[in-house]
């Protein structure tokens, strides 16, 4: 049995609560009286993540059990795998192995599903990612894969502008997948009209797309302006500067940010920038750059973003539930445990400092 006391950003009632925990359920709740400096949010859920301390969401069924413990440590209760662009028989093989690895009982953070971050993407604004295994959209194709694998695919990022792109959007809408525009040139009018057609989130928001430009308004433009759509942020400091994203936080509805980390297995530790990995990529503030200058992925996590972002003042600890899990919960239509006696476990707590206490995660 285990006890803590917390103050309480789960339901955001900032009461102090005594929580006793048996085998990682909760089975009591108590006011209580005494003083805490830990803090009670609801386990993050990483919506954008391709790996975490060692392990990438493409290693074996053994090494997948260790990166769900991996995710647990830090915070993370829930994750969706990313996976990038492949063909639609490759992607399939990864499909089987999640289905048989995390299929029953296991320990750790949740497995959510997929994000492909493609293989419908724009090739102009391929990034990281290999040109080579980014496809054209047959729609017969198209279709059966979606048809097939719709228990397992959450997210797909695809380009609006390509061919075919919007009727792939309203597949993947019908059939209850987040459609999410990402490697993409679109502008803005592209834009508006796939967001009419079911496209509901940007992925990693400011990047791998085309900037701001006052005569000649992007994507960009049309999801700033929308209240509806929301934006995966890497929160690095990197990817998007700090005051960028205070921007982004005046002219977007907190409920449409969504904290993500774009990690890889060099993510979890900290590396000084400058830090040099054997495949010659550097570490600049956190982000992984390339030698040829192109960013790829982060090696902060969603409690190391956020903690900095609370300490320079660009969210409040009352926001962070809102961003770093309950805003993406809604759209992975993930319900959470309510925090009553004997009730199942989605809990992070960290102390003042966000350093991590412990993560609850019932199975």
């Amino acid at each position: 049995m285990k006890t803590y006391i917390v103050k309480d950003y789960y339901d955001l009632t900032k009461k102090n609560i005594k929580l006793h925990i048996d085998n990682d359920t909760l089975v009591r709740v108590e006011d209580s009286t005494e003083e805490t400096d830990l803090l009670l949010f609801p386990a993050f859920i990483d919506i954008h993540t391709h790996g975490f301390k060692g392990y990438s969401t493409e290693c074996n069924h053994e090494e997948l059990l260790e990166l769900a413990l991996a995710y647990q440590s830090r915070g993370i209760g829930g994750f969706v795998a990313t996976v990038g662009p492949r063909s639609y028989e490759e992607y399939e093989k990864i499909f089987d192995l999640y289905r048989m690895t995390f299929s029953g009982h296991y320990p750790g953070a949740r497995f959510l599903g997929f994000h492909l971050e493609g293989p419908h993407l724009n090739k102009n604004k391929h990034g990281a990612i290999d040109p080579n295994n980014i496809y054209d959209i047959n729609l017969h194709d198209f279709k059966l894969f979606i048809e097939k694998n719709k228990d397992v695919i959450k997210i797909m990022s695809i380009a609006p502008e390509i061919e075919n792109a919007i009727e792939a959007i309203q597949l993947l809408t019908k059939y209850g997948i987040i459609a999410s525009a990402g490697h993409t040139a679109a502008n803005f009018d592209e834009t508006e009209i796939a967001i009419k057609s079911g496209l509901s989130h940007v992925t990693h928001t400011f990047n791998a797309m085309n900037s701001l430009h006052h005569r000649d308004p992007s994507l960009l433009t049309s999801v700033l302006l929308n209240d509806h759509v929301k934006c995966e942020l890497i929160a690095d400091g990197f990817h998007v500067n700090t005051n960028v994203i205070r921007l982004i936080k005046k002219l977007k509805p907190i409920e449409t940010i969504l904290i993500v980390s774009d990690s890889g297995e060099e993510s979890g530790w900290t590396y000084p920038t400058g830090h040099q990995f054997q495949n010659g990529n550097i570490v600049n503030h956190g982000a992984i750059i390339q030698p040829d200058g192109v960013i790829a992925g982060s090696t902060k996590d969603i409690l190391a973003s956020i903690k900095d972002l609370v300490i320079e003042g660009v969210f409040n600890i009352d926001e962070i539930p809102l961003i770093c899990s309950k805003n993406a919960a809604e759209s992975l239509k993930f319900i959470y445990p309510q925090l009553h006696n004997n009730s199942l476990s989605f809990y992070t707590i960290v102390n003042k400092d966000f350093e991590i206490i412990d993560c609850l995660i019932s199975k």
